[in-house]
């Protein structure tokens, strides 16, 4: 949940043509997190919406970005401008699409949700091959597919790109991080691994071992219940007239560190609330997590913790107390393993 927004982009030599392009791709209920093999890397929120008539052309910015899809395989889409990212959230702060919210948004929005991260990257023709993670990828895998793979012709920034997506793989959630830790020979294909990743809408839990899944469970909670209880909180719906808070707001206030909410009558410190909105959290969600790990917890090899909720202030002295370890790059690195296995699957070195 805590984001460093970033874009980073390499130089890249002018090819004149299309470049392929290896892409991991996290697109999760609170982030998109993008990494290619190019060196690129975009991280925004996993916000959409339509513009409204008054919207003033191309936006492609830090936290966010514009694409008019002008033509290609997904005719649904043909003439549509959307919005991705906290442009999004501007534009339509009542109308928007949390993809946290919705259970099946991330299959239905997924080439929204990656237009997004590519109109971040410098812009060019590409060829991309993705390997993208989802918390049910049984149930939505293909549709996944079938929403994403094809040609699509679009228009970020003024300029317009074709982007054609092929050979699409998609990975269970905490895969990619797995990969990465044996990649990195963090862990070994022997060692028992519980790895706890707290994200914006869902929290999972899995135990690896051999390369594989040995067991697994996705909590229906994530950060978004945490900013719900602050956003209910009733020092903070008095300074609001009776009306709750915008978890939005306090979610940028608390990666921003000023833990400060706009009123009408002056700015809220809702750094109380959220204390004690915290402690809630652990003692009813946390504890529910290390219920279900607890009958592995004496045989692990390794315990991790992962995911954006990880950063969250007070979070990562809670789990270490516990014996976990709590992973640096928490928010990427499940997308960095995505890559690894894109470049795995496609001949290259890891």
């Amino acid at each position: 949940m805590i984001a460093t927004y970033g874009i980073t982009k390499q130089p890249q030599p002018d090819t004149g043509g299309t470049m392929q392009t290896l892409l991991g791709l996290d697109s999760g209920n609170g982030f998109i997190k993008a990494i290619t093999d190019k060196g690129e890397r975009a991280i925004l929120p996993s916000i959409i919406a339509t513009p409204s008539e008054y919207f003033d052309g191309g936006v492609v910015a830090q936290n966010g970005v514009s694409v008019l899809y002008a033509g290609g395989s997904r005719s649904d889409l043909v003439g549509k401008r959307i919005l991705v990212g906290d442009i999004a959230y501007n534009a339509a702060p009542l109308n928007h699409i949390s993809i946290a919210k919705h259970p099946q948004a991330k299959a239905d929005y997924a080439l929204e949700l990656l237009l997004g991260a590519v109109g971040l990257l410098p812009q060019s023709d590409r060829l991309i091959i993705p390997v993208i993670s989802i918390h049910d990828s049984s149930t939505f895998g293909d549709q996944i597919k079938q929403q994403i793979e094809g040609t699509h012709r679009v228009v970020y920034d003024a300029q317009g790109l074709t982007i054609e997506i092929k050979n699409t793989a998609i990975s269970p959630e905490g895969m990619g991080v797995y990969y990465y830790l044996l990649k990195t020979k963090k862990v070994s294909l022997d060692s028992l691994v519980l790895l706890l990743d707290l994200g914006f809408g869902t929290s999972i839990y899995t135990a690896f071992i051999q390369g594989k899944i040995l067991d697994r469970k996705v909590f229906r909670w994530g950060v978004r219940d945490l900013l719900g209880y602050i956003a209910q909180a009733p020092a903070l719906r008095k300074a609001l007239s009776g009306v709750e808070g915008d978890t939005q707001v306090i979610r940028s206030a608390i990666e921003n560190k000023t833990y400060s909410y706009r009123t009408e009558d002056g700015d809220f410190d809702f750094r109380d609330q959220y204390q004690q909105a915290l402690n809630t959290w652990a003692t009813s969600n946390l504890k529910q997590a290390l219920d279900v790990m607890r009958p592995r917890l004496p045989k692990a090899n390794h315990l991790f913790l992962a995911g954006g909720g990880a950063s969250l202030p007070g979070i990562a002295k809670f789990f270490t107390k516990k014996k976990f370890e709590v992973l640096e790059n928490n928010q990427t690195i499940n997308a960095l393993g995505l890559l690894a296995i894109a470049k795995s699957r496609n001949g290259g070195k890891n």
